[in-house]
């Protein structure tokens, strides 16, 4: 309902008045998704933009991206809604044509829900097949599209030596990762899959790096970018989010990047978000990390849920999952299946919770909070905090925890920042279980 701003700003002085400085604002709900979409086609919803109060009780708490607890999706075609607290991003697909209203309601940490609807037109959408084995000729199939659309890449190996753009609302759809294969043969720091607007699907692709450089599939600031069922390798960085962009990964099998000091399944900095879900890592120096931008700190996180990571040698050893200092943002490690591995994780920012994951054969430290620094240099408002361990699974594994820094830290149930400084905290495992009214989840403070 469009209101005037007239009306708008007397009602918002009245509230401001009524409810006083400090006090909750309303969540805000926001849809992602590009509004034509293929009949019979897997499409993604992005939820990723609503804004609500975050449980830090910080002075920049309210109008979090990451403020939102709880997300419901309902697709407006009678089947059944999808709900959860990391269903900010949802897939879904549409069997007929027509137009239907989706729905997103959103729940912040504080109890405070707003909803929106948005309309989806599902039709038939151009799709063209790429005819040549050149990023030439896939560059002129997406071009002849002309705005939305499906670039079918068939079976096949491309060598591929210049960037490939892709237009908001494109698919590049290939017949599987073994089969259609797109191969980077520059090595020129190069962003090799560049998505240059929102909507953008990337599926059943082998994306292949020239080694250790060039940057894999690159999200300067795009929202809702889909890369499901796609094995990436061979990269400096296989993927990247920056710059406020959001990206889905699922389904993927990233592996062998461990170009040293570099070697990133997933880098998410400045202000980006990834969520993983269902995917395979091995052999990365970090399968995801998250950091600021440079030296300031911004609302940088992920979410890495039901994903299984394994390394068959420790050729490239470093922490699986990290935080530089300057992410500042949420991150959620939930479900997971992590083995054989040297480091679990290491944080030197954000807040969020590593929760019901199982860790088998991790040789060094489960978890390491470091300083807050940026190449030894302070970063101003970085550090960890209000975060929970608990509820994992360790099985032939090392207790150790590094603790550096940090406030509201709980392992366990055990609240342990007051014991910081601290090289080798031992876990003990029923601690959850003796605790009088144990933690399911985040909490408000």
């Amino acid at each position: 309902m469009k209101v005037a701003n007239s009306v708008i700003f007397a009602i918002v002085g009245i509230i401001f008045s009524m409810i006083g400085a400090g006090s909750a604002i309303a969540a805000e709900a926001v849809i992602e998704v590009g509004a034509q979409q293929h009949v019979g086609f897997k499409l993604a919803l992005d939820g990723t933009y609503s804004t609500g109060k975050n449980p830090l009780g910080e002075p920049d708490s309210d109008g979090d991206r990451f403020g939102i607890k709880h997300y419901t999706w309902a697709f407006g075609d009678g089947t059944p809604k999808i709900s959860g607290e990391y269903s900010n991003t949802v897939t879904h697909t549409y069997n007929e044509s027509g137009t239907y209203t989706v729905r997103l309601t959103v729940t912040d940490y504080h109890g405070i829900t707003d909803s929106v609807t948005t309309d989806i037109a599902v039709i038939v959408l151009p799709n063209v097949t790429v005819s040549g084995s050149t990023g030439a000729a896939i560059q002129s199939a997406i071009d002849s599209l002309g705005g939305a659309g499906i670039v079918h890449i068939p079976a096949g190996t491309y060598s591929v030596a210049e960037t490939l753009r892709i237009p908001h609302g494109v698919t590049l759809k290939g017949d599987g990762p073994d089969k259609s294969v797109l191969k980077n043969t520059s090595s020129t720091n190069q962003y090799f899959l560049w998505p240059t607007g929102d909507n953008v699907r990337i599926t059943g692709l082998g994306i292949a790096g020239p080694g250790d450089s060039n940057y894999g599939i690159y999200n300067g600031g795009r929202r809702n970018l889909f890369i499901d069922n796609c094995d990436i390798h061979g990269f400096q960085y296989a993927s990247t989010v920056t710059g406020g962009g959001s990206t889905t990964y699922e389904n993927n099998f990233i592996h062998n990047n461990p170009t040293p000091g570099y070697g990133y399944g997933i880098m998410v900095t400045n202000a980006g978000y990834a969520i993983a879900r269902n995917n395979e890592f091995s052999n990365n120096r970090h399968n995801v990390a998250s950091g600021g931008n440079g030296y300031t700190a911004t609302n940088t996180g992920y979410d890495f849920i039901n994903n299984h990571v394994q390394y068959a040698d420790e050729a490239a050893v470093d922490v699986e999952l990290d935080a530089h200092a300057g992410a500042n943002g949420r991150i959620r490690i939930v479900d997971n299946l992590v083995e054989d591995v040297m480091y679990f994780a290491g944080f030197r920012d954000g807040w969020g919770e590593i929760r019901n994951n199982v860790l088998r054969n991790v040789s060094g430290y489960l978890m390491r909070i470091g300083p807050p620094t940026h190449n030894g240099t302070p970063v101003t408002g970085a550090g960890l905090r209000h975060f929970h361990f608990q509820n994992n699974e360790a099985t032939n594994s090392s207790t150790r925890l590094w603790l550096e820094q940090g406030e509201n830290i709980w392992f366990n149930c055990r609240r342990v920042d007051n014991l910081i400084p601290v090289t080798d905290l031992p876990l003990d495992w029923n601690d959850c279980a003796a605790a009088p009214n144990p933690p399911t989840g985040l909490m408000v403070n």
